[in-house]
């Protein structure tokens, strides 16, 4: 599974990041990815279409196949927000700055939904994996 891109959407105020249309070249920013930190059974269960399942506990390693860039947006979720904050712990320590933890994949959902916008192809290089 790939990297998830998703555009910047505001519900009730609070910038949300939810599912979008693909980043035009000439656009400065690069889109958010969502990352589901649930285990892969959890994720295969369910998830939010275009995000790409990295445990919280394999984060460290994992995260390099979506981006290396500090300053882009990621965005977490899992089943109540707990692995997502652990997650995020981790993310902000290796000095990851702009990481959102959306709580459950029920949020993430109706975030996701809310865009009312297709869902990106994941990207990712084909030869990294999360083998956690």
């Amino acid at each position: 599974m790939g990297c998830g891109m998703f555009q910047l959407l505001v519900i009730a105020g609070t910038t949300i990041v939810a599912a979008g249309e693909p980043a035009k070249a000439s656009e400065k920013e690069p889109l958010p990815v969502w990352v589901d930190v649930r285990t892969k059974e959890e994720f295969k269960a369910g998830h939010v279409p275009g995000a790409v399942n990295i445990t919280h506990t394999a984060i460290r390693k994992g995260i390099a196949r979506c981006t290396d860039d500090k300053e882009r947006l990621i965005v977490l979720y899992c089943h109540s927000g707990y692995r997502a904050a652990l997650a995020m712990a981790d993310l902000w320590d290796m000095g990851y700055k702009n990481v959102v933890n959306l709580g459950s994949l029920e949020s993430a959902l109706a975030a996701a939904r809310k865009a009312e916008a297709p869902i990106l192809p994941p990207e990712v290089d084909p030869d990294a994996r999360d083998d956690d």
